[in-house]
């Protein structure tokens, strides 16, 4: 009874600690607490002192991938004239898929956030934003400058179509991809947007119409 009392908090471990992260996903950074690991046909990546991530690529052997995650080497520079931190590390380079609208008239365009304001909008191939995540969708910036993880959130609204912004703080945490093309939409079942001229972008979930030249469109992961 004993032995079985000692061993039965550690079976109860193993399923947190043999869980894989899935692809594009976080899978380490200081103060991570998630998966190490990645799914087949994905590696774990150190993109920053804060944030590894699931990439595509070969797995190394096990024994090399249940490191600690504070342990792990960091081979990426950094600006002086910024410190990385949880809510601002420099990112070196765009990592993580694009994406694209499928309809109407917005087809080929990207998601992105707007330069001016923290709205998110469809504009062209050469700006487009980078995102990761499951569940929730964070922004990635390949500017290289200190910058934050931008959550695309769903903002409130009286009319059926709501606006999508970018933001510090995270709010949306039922994003998904469904279907051959992988669209994106969320966990109860809205997949069709609004996007209007000048790059406005809604999610619709109803039969109300924005003013002005607007036309519905589906979001794919990946490029157009």
């Amino acid at each position: 009874m004993k032995f079985f009392s000692i061993l039965a908090p550690v079976v109860a471990l193993l399923p947190c600690a043999l869980a894989q992260a899935p692809a594009w996903d976080q899978c380490g950074g200081i103060n991570w607490a998630g998966p190490l690991t990645c799914v087949s046909g994905y590696v774990c990546t150190v993109l920053n002192p804060y944030y590894s991530q699931c990439l595509p690529g070969s797995q190394p052997p096990a024994e090399s991938t249940v490191v600690p995650t504070t342990t792990r080497a960091i081979t990426t520079t950094t600006s002086t004239s910024c410190t990385p931190s949880p809510r601002g590390a420099l990112q070196p380079r765009a990592t993580g898929p694009p994406i694209a609208a499928l309809d109407g008239w917005v087809a080929g365009s990207y998601l992105q956030k707007d330069r001016n304001s923290d709205a998110a909008i469809l504009g062209s191939f050469s700006t487009r934003g980078w995102l990761v995540g499951s569940g929730n969708l964070r922004l990635i910036n390949y500017s290289g400058t200190c910058i934050l993880f931008l959550y695309l959130n769903i903002l409130p609204a009286e009319t059926s179509y709501k606006p999508l912004a970018f933001q510090e703080t995270g709010t949306t945490f039922n994003w998904g991809f469904n279907g051959p093309n992988s669209t994106l939409s969320t966990s109860d079942g809205f997949n069709t947007f609004v996007a209007c001229s000048g790059g406005a972008l809604y999610l619709q979930t109803g039969s109300d119409v924005p003013s002005g030249n607007c036309t519905t469109t589906r979001l794919q992961l990946g490029q157009y």
